[in-house]
């Protein structure tokens, strides 16, 4: 019995130790991996996107954002409305309302603008517009025959195209019109601008291809 009940306890010894050493083994790898898992995450907090070569590639990227930028300046310079120098009304140019975006020579003796859009001509009258609180251009004449032109609406300009045709007696000042509006525009109080487009593209061909 002693020597069975000794050898049983050794035998329990013997587990217990092992079971100690195994223990401790899982042990060992629990805090291995632990450590690992550490070094990932502190690597990746370094290095968020998980190389470097990001960091060589953003300059590139910021490059070609800048380029961007400028084409962008440049296109805008070219398609800057100018003044429509018939015009009496502010700073004379034709974009400050959704409408009003077309600077047409309206002033010319032989003009069909009035005929066609059913308006009374007011070219050649003084301007008088300090009423509405802006008297900058007061006693000069409005689209007269020497400086024609008036920011005109853009149903205006498809009604009166639509009349007569995009021909000579339809004049244009490109730099004063603000093409890219129009041409972004299909209707004005309910009239089709179709007729506008098909000339506008035609007549001022440099900034309407410019247009987004």
């Amino acid at each position: 019995m002693k020597d069975s009940l000794y050898t049983n306890f050794d035998d329990q010894k013997f587990v217990e130790e092992k079971i100690k050493k195994a223990q401790n083994r899982i042990t060992i790898v629990v805090l291995s991996l632990t450590a690992l898992v550490a070094f990932a995450l502190f690597t990746r907090a370094l290095f968020p996107s998980g190389n470097s070569a990001s960091s060589t590639t953003e300059p590139k990227f910021e490059g070609i954002l800048g380029n961007s930028r400028r084409e962008e300046s440049a296109v805008g310079a070219v398609l800057e409305v100018q003044p429509c120098p018939g015009d009496t009304r502010g700073d004379k140019r034709c974009n400050h309302d959704p409408t009003h975006r077309v600077c047409a020579n309206i002033g010319l003796s032989d003009t069909s603008f009035w005929e066609f859009t059913g308006q009374t001509s007011w070219c050649g009258s003084v301007s008088n517009y300090g009423k509405y609180g802006d008297p900058t251009h007061d006693g000069e004449l409005r689209c007269p025959e020497s400086e024609p032109s008036w920011c005109i609406c853009k149903w205006a300009t498809a009604r009166w195209i639509k009349e007569e045709g995009c021909n000579d007696n339809v004049q244009f000042n490109c730099a004063a019109t603000d093409v890219c509006n129009l041409k972004n525009s299909y209707d004005d109080f309910n009239v089709n601008l179709k007729p506008a487009h098909d000339c506008m593209k035609v007549k001022c061909k440099a900034k309407w291809d410019d247009c987004p």
